[in-house]
């Protein structure tokens, strides 16, 4: 296998673990993994921020945001 398949599984499955024992706040998780994965070289930082192009992310962000009523 390649090492950059090994290292996004090995991250994966860190995630899943921290998703399930509910350590911490899956925006953090989310962030820990995006951040590793550029550490590791695996993902570009242009790659990693292309998302925040869809409009749909920054609603789901915006929605995040707001404090309930």
């Amino acid at each position: 296998m390649d090492s950059d398949i090994l290292i996004v599984l090995g991250i994966l499955a860190a995630v899943i673990i921290l998703f399930i024992s509910d350590r911490l706040s899956p925006d953090i998780v989310a962030l820990l993994a995006v951040i590793s994965l550029i550490l590791s070289r695996t993902l570009s930082l242009s790659e990693a921020l292309a998302g925040f192009a869809n409009p749909a992310v920054i609603t789901i962000a915006a929605i995040l945001l707001l404090p309930p009523a």
